[in-house]
């Protein structure tokens, strides 16, 4: 598939998120989407009773380092969006503490 025809395609969710704490900050990991359309990864954050997710920001590549994470149990999601700003399902993490 070319990339042209890659950036028409809704992209596919990234594989194995993980997300670990490490003293004041949690570094968030995946697996990259082998496609050359894909130019970023959007990273939220969901935390609280609410079940809501907070945009945290984006990257080109892993990892992604939330740098104020809020004491609790939670969840991260990653998606990948491609040339023509298609995002790909969420994939989240565990939660962590």
């Amino acid at each position: 598939m070319n990339r042209e025809m890659a950036a028409k395609v809704t992209p596919l969710p990234p594989m194995k998120v993980t997300a670990k704490r490490n003293t004041s900050v949690v570094m968030v990991n995946w697996e990259p989407i082998p496609l050359e359309s894909v130019v970023s990864y959007v990273v939220y954050r969901q935390s609280g009773s609410d079940g809501s997710y907070v945009r945290l920001g984006s990257v080109t590549k892993p990892p992604f380092i939330d740098k104020t994470p809020p004491s609790g149990e939670l969840i991260y999601a990653v998606a990948a969006i491609n040339s023509l700003k298609r995002s790909s399902p969420m994939a989240k993490t565990a939660p962590i503490r």
